[in-house]
């Protein structure tokens, strides 16, 4: 038996910031060659984000709103095209930061 078989449909999300995060995930059969489908939408309208093919087990997802709640599916599919398995996911991104910047007006001081 397998150890880690509990985590191998899992989909890990990290490095979560107001405008991207990083999606990990194993390869269902190191025996298959496979490739990924990653799917990344916005929760709350639908709004397609991001479609791509990869043939790696992590993506970062960039370009994001912040503090918004996105669903990812990761579906892995064979050479030929048959799907292995697939591996959903909601995350939400951070909040963005107070990015408030101050002007200070001066004039300079004239000696007459």
């Amino acid at each position: 038996m397998n150890p880690n078989a509990d985590n191998a449909d899992e989909l890990h999300v990290s490095n979560v910031t107001s405008s991207s995060l990083k999606l990990r995930w194993s390869s269902p059969d190191h025996k298959l060659f496979v490739y990924f489908e990653v799917v990344v939408m916005r929760l709350h309208d639908h709004a397609l984000v991001l479609k791509t093919n990869v043939s790696g087990t992590e993506l970062t997802v960039d370009n994001l709103e912040s503090s918004q709640t996105y669903h990812a599916v990761v579906t892995a599919h064979t050479a030929q095209g048959e799907t292995v398995s697939t591996r959903k996911g909601i995350m939400t991104t951070s909040k963005s930061p107070n990015n408030s910047i101050q002007f200070i007006l001066y004039s300079p001081i004239s000696h007459i």
